[in-house]
C-alpha cells in the first residue's frame, strides 16, 4: 500500500482563510448570499514533464455581478483582497485564479498535496494507521467520494456564520 497524499497543517490553514475570505467577500462584492463549493483532488502537470502533481483545488462559484472588467483586465494584483492570498498560495506552489462574467465568477484556490513520508522517512516507533483512542480524520472524507475518485459539492452559505467557524 502506497503512501497517501496529504495536505499539511500549515497548508490547510492557508486555503481556510484564503476560502474564508473568499466566503465573506461573496455578499460585499457580488451582492449574493449564496455560493457554491466545490472540493476536489486533481492532477495537473508538474515543473518537469510527463511529471503528474496532486494538488487540493477549491472552486468557489456564484451568480453575483462579477468583478468588473476594468478589474480583471489588471489581473488578480490589483483585487487587493484576492492579490495577497495569491501570493501566499505561490508562495507554496498553489494559484489562486478568477473566471468572471456578468452573473457567474469562479475563483479557484490550489495547493500541490505533499506525499506523505514513507515508511523510512518515518521516526523510529512512528506507525501507520490510527493511533490509540484517536479517530483518523481522513476516513469519513474517504466513504464520501464518489467511485470516480472526486469529492462531493456543496453549497456554502456566506457570511457571518460560515466565516467564523
Amino acid at each position: 500500500m502506497g503512501a497517501a497524499p496529504r495536505v499539511r497543517p500549515h497548508e490547510v490553514e492557508l486555503l481556510e482563510t484564503a476560502l474564508r475570505a473568499l466566503l465573506i467577500n461573496v455578499p460585499r462584492s457580488a451582492g449574493v448570499h449564496e455560493a457554491l463549493l466545490h472540493v476536489d483532488i486533481v492532477t495537473e502537470q508538474g515543473a518537469e514533464p510527463g511529471e503528474p502533481v496532486e494538488v487540493v483545488e477549491l472552486v468557489v462559484t456564484d451568480e453575483g455581478a462579477g468583478f468588473p472588467p476594468e478589474a480583471l483586465a489588471a489581473g488578480v494584483a490589483a483585487m487587493r483582497s484576492l492579490a495577497v492570498h495569491q501570493r501566499l498560495l505561490a508562495e507554496h506552489g498553489g494559484a489562486l485564479r478568477v473566471l468572471s462574467v456578468p452573473g457567474l465568477t469562479q475563483v479557484t484556490l490550489t495547493l500541490p498535496i505533499a506525499p506523505a513520508p514513507a515508511a523510512a522517512e518515518r521516526p523510529p516507533g512512528a506507525r501507520e494507521g490510527r493511533v490509540r483512542g484517536v479517530r483518523r480524520r481522513g476516513a469519513r472524507a474517504q466513504s464520501a467520494r464518489s467511485t470516480s475518485g472526486r469529492a462531493q459539492s456543496g453549497r456554502a452559505r456566506s457570511g457571518q456564520e460560515e466565516a467564523s467557524a
